[in-house]
């Protein structure tokens, strides 16, 4: 990954493309499977099935053992799937959260940089799959949408647009977060029963935030890939800051030793926003942007695929 990028903080189409590589050990049914918590919640991907079988592609990795094509594969020799008549109508959609709140990491990457990269993971494994794919990104510079068309077709225009948009002009003037915006416009354009990516820190979620995601999580198997910087998951140092809160910009001085500061009740507030939110999605994938993603990705899949 060093010799993609210089930094990261901006990322190139180039990295993005190199992803690619880094898709070949990642199996596409774990990516999609309930973690144990949301298991023990009695919250499921079902798999449905049609019964119409409708043609036998390549096997790719992730592909259900029960769905092989073992006819083909004993004329061929090679190994096909079965694809039946919902298969070829499922869709995805990668809806991209670059609010303000991602251009910021304490260590190792942005977490703008560390969501492009999750993107174009989902986007090669959607590639691999043959499924049709669409994408929502907003960012300060606006909403774009790339409509659905072959996840081959569109991974350029993604990776460009990952590229422009995680472009970095410094600190911003306190925008508010977008991720309603995003939600909006997901649940106008999206067709019900897509798979549905959401990439975001999740920072910006409030009770509007829960409706629309309710209402994407009712008609679609949701996936949440939240990205977090290690400095929001733990007690801030003593110190002076400036807080956004209710729309007004505060400076707070944080005491060494105080009991539940006015900045540990926020942190807790948020978490507690977060954690209704997320629990909407059938799986989340929690990921730090202060370490390679791969790993990450590679560790939850495989904690995920034991707990089974």
């Amino acid at each position: 990954m060093a010799g993609h990028t210089q930094s990261r903080i901006e990322i190139t189409v180039d990295a993005l493309m190199a992803v690619r590589e880094e898709t070949r050990d990642l199996s596409w049914q774990d990516l999609l499977l309930p973690d144990a918590r949301q298991l023990s919640q009695g919250l499921r991907l079902t798999e449905t099935r049609g019964m119409e079988y409708r043609e036998s592609r390549a096997y790719a990795v992730g592909d259900e053992f029960r769905s092989i094509d073992w006819r083909a594969m004993a004329r061929s020799g090679e190994a096909y799937t079965k694809i039946f008549s919902d298969q070829l109508e499922q869709t995805a959609m990668l809806a991209i959260d670059l609010s303000e709140s991602m251009f910021f990491g304490t260590s190792y990457s942005f977490k703008s940089w560390t969501t492009a990269r999750l993107a174009a993971f989902i986007a090669w494994l959607c590639e691999r799959r043959q499924l049709p794919l669409q994408v929502l990104l907003i960012s300060r510079l606006g909403l774009i949408r790339i409509p659905l068309d072959s996840a081959k077709r569109n991974l350029p225009r993604l990776f460009r647009a990952l590229s422009e948009h995680c472009h970095y002009t410094g600190p911003g003037q306190h925008q508010q977060p977008l991720l309603n915006q995003l939600l909006g416009q997901c649940n106008d354009v999206m067709q019900a029963g897509s798979l549905v990516f959401l990439l975001s820190d999740c920072l910006g979620t409030d009770l509007r935030s829960n409706r629309l995601f309710a209402d994407i999580s009712r008609k679609n198997k949701s996936v949440i890939g939240r990205v977090y910087d290690q400095s929001e998951q733990t007690s801030w140092p003593s110190g002076s800051y400036h807080l956004q809160v209710d729309q007004q910009v505060i400076n707070y001085q944080q005491l060494q030793g105080k009991q539940l500061s006015a900045v540990d009740r926020l942190q807790l507030e948020v978490a507690e926003r977060i954690q209704r939110f997320t629990a909407l999605a059938s799986r989340q994938l929690l990921l730090s942007c202060n370490s390679d993603l791969k790993p990450q990705l590679r560790d939850s899949l495989v904690r995920n695929h034991d707990q089974r």
